[in-house]
């Protein structure tokens, strides 16, 4: 019973340092690819920088697409998790829902270093079909949820009769263009770009004459 336990919690450790060893080059990866371009960024760049023999990133990753990929799929479901976590949210109106699933996702890029803010946009371009359509597969659920909570609002009242699709694209772009102009140096704080995409998007979709707009 003993060494059944030794061994079990071996393979433990073992897995938690494989699941481990996999964060740490994803990141990585993600790093590289964004700095100098994916094409220029060969396995055995990766191995250098993590300190490893190239077969060992093998270990982990079959080939160098598979490492955009998880790269690119981990970051949209860390995202996702945000968004249903706030969709699913019952104490929340659903104006109060469409606040935070502008204003987390802003966070999320903010988050990101500028590097990465670029690999996120353009890395889709260097996958292969199938994995493509899986991340964009992803990036629809956020759509999907906003037009739902959009929706929503309009079936409230606190929104007037508009075009829910477009609504819900348009949404996604000012948060993307925000990735490229913001900087810290700027003259407003990431908190006040957050405040003000929100109330711009919500005037511009409630009532006309709706006195619970915010000037």
């Amino acid at each position: 019973m003993t060494g059944n336990r030794m061994n079990n919690g071996k393979k433990q450790k073992k897995k938690q340092n494989k699941g481990k060893g996999e964060v740490e080059l994803l990141k990585l990866a993600g790093e590289l690819f964004s700095t100098r371009g994916y094409c220029n960024t060969s396995m055995r760049d990766i191995a250098n920088a993590y300190g490893c023999q190239t077969a060992n990133i093998y270990n982990f990753f079959a080939t160098k697409e598979e490492l955009l990929y998880r790269f690119l799929a981990e970051m949209h479901k860390e995202l996702e998790n945000v968004i249903s976590t706030i969709a699913g949210n019952t104490t929340l109106n659903p104006v109060e829902k469409l606040e935070l699933l502008i204003r987390k996702p802003l966070e999320f890029a903010f988050g990101l270093g500028r590097s990465l803010k670029w690999i996120m946009d353009s890395g889709l371009a260097d996958l292969s079909e199938p994995k493509r359509r899986e991340i964009i597969k992803l990036r629809d659920s956020y759509d999907q949820t906003l037009r739902r909570m959009i929706r929503d609002c309009i079936d409230v009242g606190e929104f007037a009769e508009i075009d829910v699709k477009l609504a819900a694209i348009m949404i996604p772009s000012m948060i993307l263009r925000t990735r490229v102009w913001f900087s810290e140096k700027g003259q407003m704080s990431k908190n006040e770009v957050a405040d003000f995409i929100i109330q711009f998007v919500l005037n511009g979709l409630r009532k006309r004459g709706d006195s619970s707009s915010k000037d």
